[in-house]
């Protein structure tokens, strides 16, 4: 059964994650997450010199959605979790920012801005 938020575009705006040796800005990226998956992502980052890759669980059940919750989903209870938002239907979606990581986290994700939008069903 299709209902409002039942699939979601995810565009990673900005940010900084843990990498090697410091913290460094993530780059835009988009990535797609339906309700009920547990998913990784690849978050991309730039440093002076060299780009690497920072794998995120990212998890969307019951209507909430989870950033950094580790794989397999462990560590959903301390991540960062956002209740599903009328706003996320409107043309656009909305921004949710992501403030600080939880206490376990693979990312140590600080500051990510994230624009959330439902993509809409298919028209028959």
């Amino acid at each position: 059964m299709w209902y409002q938020g039942a699939l979601l575009r995810v565009t990673v705006r900005s940010g900084r994650v843990g990498y090697r040796d410091g913290w460094y800005p993530v780059l835009r990226s988009s990535f797609f997450i339906a309700e009920g998956d547990l998913r990784p992502v690849e978050l991309r980052v730039k440093g002076p010199v060299f780009e690497g890759r920072v794998r995120a669980w990212v998890m969307y059940r019951d209507g909430r959605l989870w950033f950094d919750v580790g794989q397999g989903g462990r560590w959903r209870f301390d991540a960062p979790a956002f209740p599903y938002s009328p706003s996320w239907s409107r043309p656009g979606g909305a921004v949710i920012v992501v403030k600080e990581r939880g206490r376990s986290s693979d990312t140590e994700a600080r500051g990510l801005r994230l624009a959330v939008e439902v993509v809409p069903p298919p028209r028959s």
